[in-house]
């Protein structure tokens, strides 16, 4: 069986794509630390508190936005590498 796409490395001329993933695999961590941060201010019940709910379903928001791009990227250096220069 032959896999299909290619293999991408950090020193190949893709490589660079590798590190914006990672930095935005690793934003994607702190987001979620400070969600569950936030979170934890509020034991029982997100809704009780106006302010900490926002703030979470908007830490939310951008973690899942990163984590679609994420996701798009490593298909694109996949299966796409031509379409970002490789």
């Amino acid at each position: 069986m032959r896999l299909a796409g290619y293999v991408v490395s950090f020193n190949s001329p893709l490589g660079k794509w590798l590190y914006v993933k990672a930095s935005l695999a690793t934003l994607i961590v702190v987001v979620y630390s400070a969600f569950l941060w936030q979170a934890r201010k509020q034991p029982r019940y997100l809704q009780e508190n106006t302010r900490v709910m926002i703030w979470c379903l908007a830490t939310q928001l951008v973690g899942f936005l990163l984590v679609a791009a994420v996701t798009t990227l490593g298909t694109m250096l996949v299966f796409y590498a031509h379409l970002l220069g490789g």
